[in-house]
């Protein structure tokens, strides 16, 4: 397998010959739109908040949005979630709409707007937590990784990130400094799951 410089890699020359699907420049517009509306609202109103996951690997790798990531993570503190259905208006106009969607293993809140949408998980005692339970998932924080809250650029966007997030990323995605997996939601079905080497 031949190595891929994270900085230059050209994410079409790898799917080439496959139907992955990839956001369009206007979507990408639109995620990093909404995500600033977001932030706004959540600064105003003083809710504790921070990156997670996919995002949080394109914060730290790619100073950004991953290439062929398709969405925004964030966590919210369960202490929050009352001021946040209370901004409900706040959050939505006629480009953004919020939708509630418990999951058997999560129970978390998207802001959409056309294709493109953001993820708020909550979270307590450092464990994302269902609609009745602690999930014990691997997305949980191990103590002192998610607070204090460190900030950080995704793209032009200041943000939160968690306090130990490198060692975070080490447990959550193994290799996640020298490989990448090339995945997202649009795709499901056809998921390319090949590690490919960074320089």
């Amino acid at each position: 397998m031949d190595d891929i410089d994270k900085d230059s890699v050209d994410i079409k020359d790898i799917i080439k010959d496959t139907d992955f699907k990839l956001l369009t420049q206007n979507e990408v517009n639109d995620l990093y739109e909404v995500f600033n509306h977001l932030i706004k609202v959540l600064n105003k109103h003083k809710i504790s908040w921070s990156i997670t996951g996919g995002t949080l690997l394109g914060l730290i790798r790619h100073n950004g949005l991953i290439s062929w990531d398709d969405d925004i993570d964030i966590c919210v503190d369960i202490e929050d979630i009352g001021k946040l259905y209370c901004l409900r208006k706040e959050l939505q106009n006629k480009k953004y709409k919020l939708f509630n969607i418990a999951f058997d293993d999560a129970t978390l809140i998207k802001l959409k707007n056309n294709k493109v949408w953001i993820d708020i998980f909550f979270i307590e005692d450092n464990k994302h937590i269902s609609q009745y339970k602690y999930t014990n998932s691997r997305w949980d924080y191990k103590e002192n990784e998610y607070k204090p809250f460190k900030e950080g650029l995704f793209g032009d966007l200041k943000v939160y990130i968690p306090n130990k997030s490198k060692e975070y990323l080490d447990r959550i995605y193994p290799k996640w400094d020298t490989h990448a997996v090339i995945q997202n939601h649009s795709t499901a079905k056809k998921t390319i799951s090949k590690k490919y080497s960074l320089n």
